[in-house]
């Protein structure tokens, strides 16, 4: 969702914008500022996409400073000095008063399109990776997702449920379609979407992985019946040392032929998916607990956190106090 800041002596002209606005699903009222100098400070704290600038009394000598968001005039009408301002200052169009919800729509519906195409494009490329069952791909993919959901969601948690309900339908669709046998209602029972995933960038990053997770897994399972076995094992055994022989033994299945399905089923060995598995969860400590890295590294089966930090700066590509700052500072800016 499009957060405006609207620019304006008149406090009056806030409220009404913010009022007219507020059924809005492609774009909000989110800050209001009295000057283009306060407008400017704000931008440096708070992420603004639209400046709507009201031009009564004149257009301000400093409006340039606004190039950092798309600017829009709102004014009494377009005169030859205004188009001359325009030209001057990039500026992307004009919107005569009185301000109506139908004049705002006209403007900034073309931007419900940028988003429905930005959105379409994130789902179908995780439906891609599903059909593709590129482990990797999902694995490094999620993140981008849900940082474009949240984006094209802002505040409006209803939005986003919309989103992600439209995903999940659209997973159920695909494996359905290729034969692997999962219902909407058991996607629903397992992946039911809480609070948390609706207000926190991070929850939502892990709750869409163990939806993936769970899709391919279920795939996985109806070409290979004995692999059934193999998960429930990871599953159990997570938080300690797996090695490739103890799920060999344990399972009762042969290294080569376990290695094959992996490599088919998932494009990755045996081990990179453990240790995904793994550093997906250390990634939920980091952020949602205060554990020490090595209190992490031996909650996980790792017995030494040198070796522990190392892999997890392989697969995250930062290290994990960078990792934990980075998510912080995430939440913080929420």
């Amino acid at each position: 969702m499009y957060r405006i800041l609207v620019v304006s002596k008149d406090q009056l002209f806030y409220s009404a914008v913010k009022a007219l606005t507020k059924t809005s699903v492609v774009y909000e009222v989110t800050d209001y500022a009295s000057s283009v100098k306060e407008a400017v400070l704000k931008s440096k704290t708070e992420a603004f996409d639209i400046a709507l600038l009201d031009c009564q009394g004149g257009v301000p000598k400093d409006c340039q400073l606004l190039s950092g968001m798309m600017l829009y005039m709102v004014v009494t009408c377009i005169s030859d000095e205004l188009l001359a301002v325009k030209k001057k200052y990039n500026v992307n169009g004009f919107i005569e008063k009185p301000l109506t919800i139908a004049r705002l729509d006209k403007i900034f519906g073309k931007y419900h399109h940028n988003y429905e195409n930005e959105y379409h494009r994130w789902t179908n490329q995780l439906i891609s990776m599903l059909k593709e069952k590129d482990y990797g791909k999902i694995y490094y993919g999620i993140d981008d997702l849900s940082d474009t959901l949240y984006r094209i969601s802002g505040a409006d948690t209803a939005l986003l449920q919309k989103l992600l309900t439209r995903i999940v339908d659209g997973l159920q669709e695909v494996m359905a379609f290729t034969g692997d046998g999962v219902t909407l209602e058991e996607l629903d029972n397992n992946f039911h979407l809480n609070t948390a995933c609706l207000h926190d960038r991070m929850a939502l990053k892990y709750w869409l992985f163990r939806l993936m997770n769970f899709c391919l897994r279920k795939s996985c399972i109806e070409c290979y019946p004995i692999m059934k076995g193999v998960f429930s094992y990871v599953d159990a055994h997570i938080h300690e040392d797996i090695s490739l022989n103890t799920i060999v033994h344990e399972c009762a299945i042969s290294q080569v032929y376990l290695s094959r399905i992996f490599q088919k089923q998932y494009h990755i060995s045996v081990m990179n998916y453990i240790h995904m598995q793994k550093i997906s969860l250390a990634g939920e400590y980091l952020y949602l607990t205060e554990y020490s890295i090595a209190d992490i590294s031996f909650k996980l089966g790792y017995n030494e956190s040198s070796y522990f930090s190392k892999i997890f700066k392989k697969y995250e590509h930062l290290t994990c106090t960078e990792f934990r700052n980075r998510t912080k500072g995430m939440e913080k800016a929420l």
